[in-house]
């Protein structure tokens, strides 16, 4: 089937749900009609996934009731997440550029998460089905892409694919759809975003937009692995997990009253702990199913201060048996998850308490970890908590290595951004040109195509390399 039937298939099932939505008793027949259905099995043929679908869908016949039961089989088969969900909306609204407003039940629109009524089940058919068969691409010939080759030999080209406007302290690119990213906002939403697009795709809001009753930024967030659960917190002092998979909290929001400013938040691999770093100096571990916490809070000061230091950052290990935490003096722990206990701290960059970052990353072999201070980068062998000797950089304000470790990407906290060898912290090519500074997080997308900086009074910038 190719692209024109398919756009057809689109408009068609389109417009027949926007008049459902109108007229549900007089066109629900017409939704579920065979041309329909016949259109979302032809398009499910182009795929692996789809196939499997089309196969239990034909086993039934072609009377209404079996069709609702056909659907259903195409629900198990081909819902994915949210993107999906996003995408089918797009359909739905008739928009290029969608946003859904993602907030607990009470609040949401007929549409606004598509997951239920066999008339939204076809269009998910259909809508994976065409993810599926047909790549992404990113549109360069529109006005706001530009191309700047770095001269240097052997170094990066860096193309500018967009900016999206929003004031956000932390970015990070879904762990499977590498297309896409999602902001921790200073206004306490998330924000889900497509790379090559201004507009929003998604936002989630657990507050139903109610206005907050004190300082609201989001400061953390991360994906789960699988792309199926995402973590945030921030001033509010609560944590929140969103599943994808349904566009809803996977729990209430918890943690509040307990700890203060949440810095940092991190995920287990396996999905079912949640890790916390907050001012009060404490890490917390909380179960990602149901917000309760697990055992006490961890007194994370580092050994030898005379007071309680706040805590920054936190990561689990790339295999979760350990956590790093970097703590205002610029000192990084590494933690048994098991027992709590600390294994190794190591030394501080600076005496002076308030100069380090909240930037703590693993590198994707988990054998070492970086952290930021205002003297620069530091590399630090997990195993034993040693300092790696490295060339003095710049005082950096966030970082990120690329996924396949090679290449370590750095902002200044007032210069640009910098590609560096991560065993050596060489610079590799030349900055990109457009003087984005004072930036507060970055990261690569999964293939290490896209790398996304934000700054929290600028917006967010993507630059392919």
């Amino acid at each position: 089937m190719d692209a024109a039937p398919a756009s057809q298939a689109i408009e068609a099932i389109t417009s027949r749900l926007a008049q459902a939505d109108a007229n549900p008793t007089e066109t629900e027949g017409d939704v579920t009609s065979e041309s329909l259905f016949r259109a979302v099995a032809d398009r499910l043929l182009l795929s692996d996934d789809g196939r499997g679908a089309y196969q239990r869908i034909t086993e039934h016949p072609t009377d209404d009731e079996a069709k609702d039961a056909a659907i259903r089989t195409l629900q198990f088969e081909l819902e994915r997440d949210h993107v999906f969900a996003a995408r089918i909306q797009a359909l739905l609204a008739g928009e290029e550029d969608p946003e859904i407003v993602v907030a607990p039940p009470s609040r949401r629109s007929k549409w606004a998460w598509i997951l239920g009524g066999s008339a939204a089940l076809l269009v998910i058919g259909l809508a994976a089905a065409a993810a599926l068969a047909y790549p992404r691409v990113t549109n360069s010939s529109t006005p706001n892409v530009a191309t700047s080759p770095s001269p240097a030999p052997f170094g990066p080209t860096w193309k500018v694919i967009g900016d999206v406007g929003v004031r956000a302290n932390d970015v990070e690119f879904h762990s499977r759809y590498g297309d896409l990213f999602a902001t921790a906002n200073v206004d306490g939403t998330i924000t889900l975003w497509k790379v090559g697009r201004k507009a929003r795709l998604a936002r989630f809001d657990s507050t139903n937009g109610m206005p907050a009753s004190g300082p609201a930024e989001m400061r953390s967030l991360e994906f789960s692995r699988d792309g199926r659960r995402l973590v945030a917190a921030g001033m509010r002092g609560s944590i929140e997990v969103w599943n994808l998979d349904t566009g809803r909290l996977a729990t209430r929001p918890f943690g509040a009253g307990r700890m203060g400013v949440v810095n940092s938040v991190t995920l287990s691999p396996d999905r079912q702990t949640v890790a916390s770093a907050s001012a009060d100096g404490t890490v917390r571990l909380w179960n990602a199913n149901n917000g309760q916490q697990l055992g006490d809070p961890i007194d994370a000061t580092p050994e030898g201060a005379a007071y309680r230091v706040a805590v920054n950052a936190v990561k689990f290990s790339p295999n979760g048996k350990m956590l790093a935490t970097l703590s205002d003096d610029g000192s990084v722990s590494f933690w048994n998850v098991a027992t709590r206990e600390r294994l190794r701290q190591t030394d501080s960059p600076s005496s002076t308490v308030g100069t380090a970052g909240d930037e703590l990353v693993y590198r994707p072999d988990g054998r070492v970890v970086a952290s930021v201070s205002a003297s620069g980068v530091h590399l630090w062998d997990a195993r034993t908590g040693r300092s790696i000797p490295v060339p003095k950089t710049d005082s950096i304000g966030a970082f990120a290595f690329r996924p396949d470790g090679k290449m370590l990407a750095c902002a200044s906290i007032e210069g640009p951004v910098k590609l560096y060898d991560p065993t050596t912290l060489r610079p590799v090519g030349n900055p990109p040109p457009g003087g984005f500074r004072f930036v507060d997080a970055m990261a690569f997308s999964p293939s290490g195509k896209y790398l996304a900086a934000a700054e929290a009074d600028r917006g967010v910038r993507i630059w392919s390399i």
